[in-house]
């Protein structure tokens, strides 16, 4: 199955010829080329990044409908670039804008990464913490990462666990 078909066939069934009063009759070839051309009409390639100039989501990120569901840009242009994807997977800014949808500046990955990638950009909300709401220093040592990517007090994480034992006659293991 293309790229295209699983696209279109996971939206909305299609059958592979229809009649348009106005185009008499269009393939599914036809209807697929036609959702790709008006994406591609929507984006400003004059810059580094390709903008998306369509409609937009209130964070920021392109908006774009097929049928009566909308996508968000950036995740349809990696879907023609890198083929099918898990809906759990992540389509990642490389540039750190939200309206590109250049394919090359578009990578899959997981939330991990994604949070890894922004703290280490300096982005996160807490990237200026130096210490956790207990006032533990945030160290190599005492600071991992959830699965997620965010940031837990090793020092916090290991009294909660032990009171938590505790309370419920659970024995260090």
């Amino acid at each position: 199955m293309s790229i295209q078909r699983w696209l279109v066939s996971d939206l909305y069934e299609m059958p592979d010829d229809y009649y348009n009063p106005l185009a008499g009759v269009v393939t599914y070839a036809d209807h697929v080329a036609e959702i790709n051309d008006r994406f591609w009409s929507q984006v400003d390639k004059s810059g580094e990044c390709w903008e998306w100039t369509g409609g937009m989501f209130s964070t920021g990120y392109g908006s774009f409908y097929i049928g009566k569901d909308r996508w968000r840009a950036h995740r349809y242009s990696a879907l023609l670039a890198y083929g099918p994807y898990p809906q759990e997977t992540v389509v990642c800014h490389t540039c750190d804008n939200r309206k590109c949808v250049r394919p090359d500046h578009l990578v899959l990955a997981d939330h991990k990464w994604n949070a890894e990638d922004r703290e280490a950009k300096g982005r996160g909300h807490d990237a200026n913490k130096t210490h956790c709401p207990k006032g533990h220093e945030y160290t190599e040592e005492n600071t991992r990462l959830n699965n997620k990517g965010h940031r837990r007090c090793r020092t916090c994480e290991s009294a909660h666990n032990k009171k938590w034992r505790d309370e419920h006659g659970r024995v260090d293991v």
